[in-house]
């Protein structure tokens, strides 16, 4: 009987073991979710009647914006579980929203210091679609894509955009209590990101712009709305050495933007040396052009210059290490990303309980016999 009660209390404490580590093991939560904002009936960039059906009949601004939003789950933030996150606003490049962008965002939620809205500012998929890069199935197809691209950012409604991101940022102080909120934009999202610096939006702590300015000839929206002296937050702006677009993303913009924001708190210029464009962007179809975008130093060197920026900006410590090379992206919902390994767990957990107890009763049989 002793030897059973053993027994049964170790399989307990095996099975307690398994679901602790599936709920650490689980990090992050993930949602689809729809933030208000002020309505706009108009579309969110010009249509055009020569491109694809999204351009031809483009999306309605509307009276939301929706974005994914991720979360420390339990277990992720560590000992320091009650402690408040920042709030980080991702904006996407103008392909929209692709699979390293979401990467990024888990790999910061991950950390259990941030929570982050990855905006779906061309309204364009629903999520199970997303992310976009399933649509890049071949050369030809991408360079459609890069066509379709360059006009959705040439005739983007810049300023419905500047109130999405704004809508974001007070999203995140109201329902989340994040400490501040700071926007990091790729490429397009870069210029939309430091844009939004200029307006002094409320709760807007930082803004971080990775291989895009607001210029007159890549994003001219942005440029003829963007005044570089009415940005007041610090900033973080990195380019790559190889990056071709002159005036936009080339790595002479790094001085540029030090020339610039000249009334920013702080302005920080980084050229990484090796990348290109959407150099933290390492998907089977960056390497159509060639490869130049796919460079793993580039995205380490990002990503962690970024996360010192934002702890420090922001307030909050690095509670955990952030990699985007081991961050596996699920698209499921927030309860179905959960599940899963709980489940898969929970059952091995059970497994060896019972395991354990078979064991037990066959010792307890043989003993009886002799």
């Amino acid at each position: 009987a002793m030897q059973m009660a053993e027994t049964l209390r170790i399989a307990k404490l095996l099975a307690m073991s398994v679901f602790i580590t599936s709920g650490e093991a689980v990090g992050v939560s993930q949602e689809y979710v729809f933030i208000d904002r002020p309505f706009v009936p108009g579309p969110i960039y010009e249509a055009s009647q020569s491109l694809s059906e999204r351009c031809r009949y483009p999306p309605a601004v509307g009276f939301t914006v929706p974005a994914f939003l991720y979360s420390p789950a339990r277990g992720a933030e560590g000992p320091s579980a009650s402690s408040r996150t920042g709030g980080v606003v991702l904006l996407h490049e103008c392909m929209g929203i692709q699979r390293y962008v979401l990467q990024v965002a888990q790999a910061l939620a991950s950390t259990g210091s941030f929570t982050v809205l990855v905006l779906n500012v061309f309204r364009e998929s629903a999520p199970q679609m997303t992310p976009v890069d399933a649509r890049y199935v071949s050369a030809k197809a991408l360079a459609k894509e890069a066509e379709e691209c360059m006009w959705k950012m040439q005739h983007l409604d810049w300023d419905a955009a500047v109130t999405d991101v704004g809508a974001a940022a007070a999203y995140l102080a109201r329902s989340r209590n994040v400490t501040g909120v700071a926007t990091w934009g790729f490429s397009m999202g870069s210029a939309l990101s430091l844009l939004s610096a200029s307006y002094g939006l409320p709760h807007v702590a930082a803004a971080i712009a990775f291989y895009g300015f607001p210029d007159n000839k890549t994003a001219p929206g942005a440029g003829r709305l963007f005044n570089p002296t009415n940005v007041r937050v610090p900033v973080l702006t990195e380019f790559g050495d190889m990056d071709p677009f002159v005036g936009f993303s080339s790595p002479s913009m790094a001085s540029y933007a030090t020339r610039a924001l000249t009334q920013a708190r702080s302005v920080t210029a980084i050229v990484q040396h090796g990348c290109s464009h959407s150099f933290m962007n390492d998907e089977a179809w960056a390497r159509f052009d060639g490869g130049e975008h796919v460079n793993e130093t580039c995205r380490h060197d990002g990503l962690h210059s970024a996360l010192k920026f934002l702890s420090q900006t922001l307030e909050v410590p690095l509670r955990q290490h952030a990699s985007l090379a081991d961050g596996a992206v699920a698209f499921a919902g927030v309860h179905e990303q959960q599940s899963l390994p709980i489940f898969v767990l929970a059952l091995a957990g059970i497994g060896v309980a019972a395991a354990l107890v078979f064991m037990s009763l066959v010792a307890a049989n043989r003993s009886s016999r002799s």
